[in-house]
């Protein structure tokens, strides 16, 4: 299976390196769906197939897959460096529900599985896989939606597992959220008895809670107590002008996973990597890694009803379609675009801290990205 993914991932990979265009790639899935066992001359692999529902519309879906004229699944195509939209969510949903399928895929700048659940009112993101050779989760998805071992069954004995473990996985991140969030009185309360029973022949019980309330207790991700902030210093503040400070001394560029990029554009690109590496956060765990102080009065991520709510006027996030990023649970968010000299450093110490390689140079030492993760803000 994984042999399997990683030729049909491939040239996928290589399609979302070269930006192909969106027609492109849909003919690049389709033959690559061939792969998999589907074969475009029996008709099982459907380019924008036209299906009358009722008596006056019709819908067209990107690809339907189908064995001997019986709809098994619908597969919604965007261009691999695309970001999918709440709206593009709901369509693949309409396709899905209306042709009575169990699941629908999504194929952009990754491969997301959604699933029907009965009784509810959206359609559930069950598994969503990067574009990469020896992934394990593109091995699964092979191993469902290949022709040969297809079975409709098996697919929704999945997804079921997969809402109950996603269930579980949030109850769990609920338990540590709650951990970090009052660590103070969590340790405290749970050290007296320890204590207690340890030392109560030597102290008084007064004694053991006034030595445990002279202590600050605090909890953090484990890969934030990596974090190395005491050599750099950090002003949680974003009022001296970026434009103004680039236009006083040479601009300098930050150097991320091979590429180099002005400040907020290093930021994008370094919360768009972690995203990628950790596709089950949800955005309260993204926010305790990238929290609000490192940037100050915008926070480094917001949700999008956070920014509307706030009435954000001017360019303070990046809002372009393919920069909106979503958490596990497909809640969209979005970077800030405030970054200057003065609130980089902590950010800069971060991504060391996480493993990543980066460093800056001033102009003329660093040949800069011209994609849009180095937008220069308004502003």
């Amino acid at each position: 299976m994984q042999e399997t993914w990683n030729k049909f991932a491939y040239d996928l990979c290589e399609a979302q390196q070269k930006n192909w265009e969106e027609d492109e790639y849909h003919s690049l899935i389709e033959n690559q769906l061939q792969l998999l066992g589907w074969a475009k001359y029996k008709h099982e692999i459907c380019h924008k197939p036209s299906i009358p529902i009722g008596n006056n519309n019709r819908i067209i879906p990107d690809i339907l897959v189908r064995d001997e004229d019986e709809e098994l699944f619908v597969i919604e195509v965007k261009r691999p460096v695309h970001q999918l939209t709440e709206r593009e969510r709901q369509q693949l949903e309409s396709y899905v529900r209306q042709l009575k399928l169990k699941v629908g895929v999504y194929i952009g700048e990754h491969i997301e599985i959604f699933y029907d659940l009965p009784e509810s009112r959206n359609a559930v993101s069950v598994l969503k896989i990067p574009l990469e050779i020896d992934n394990k989760r593109g091995a699964k998805f092979v191993e469902l939606f290949s022709k040969g071992k297809f079975s409709k069954e098996s697919i929704v004995a999945f997804c079921e597992e997969r809402i109950q473990e996603m269930q579980r996985q949030e109850n769990l991140n609920k338990i540590r959220e709650a951990l970090i969030a009052d660590a103070q009185q969590q340790i405290t309360e749970s050290l007296k008895p320890f204590l207690k029973e340890k030392y109560g022949d030597t102290f008084s019980e007064d004694d053991i809670e006034k030595m445990l309330s002279s202590i600050v207790f605090s909890a953090a991700l484990k890969e934030q107590s990596q974090q190395v902030t005491s050599s750099i210093p950090f002003t949680p503040s974003s009022t001296i002008d970026t434009q103004q400070a680039e236009n006083n001394s040479p601009r300098t560029y930050y150097y991320f996973n091979g590429k180099w990029y002005c400040a907020n554009g290093f930021v994008l690109a370094f919360v768009k990597e972690y995203a990628r590496q950790h596709p089950e956060a949800s955005f309260s765990i993204m926010e305790s890694i990238f929290r609000p102080e490192l940037q100050g009065s915008t926070g480094v991520i917001r949700t999008m009803d956070y920014i509307r709510a706030k009435n954000y006027k001017g360019r303070r996030f990046f809002m372009e379609n393919e920069n909106i990023l979503y958490d596990c649970h497909n809640i969209p968010y979005a970077v800030s675009t405030q970054w200057s000299r003065n609130n980089l450093p902590a950010v800069i110490a971060l991504a060391k801290s996480l493993g990543f390689d980066t460093s800056p140079k001033e102009d003329g030492q660093a040949q800069v990205s011209q994609s849009p993760q180095s937008t220069k803000p308004e502003g």
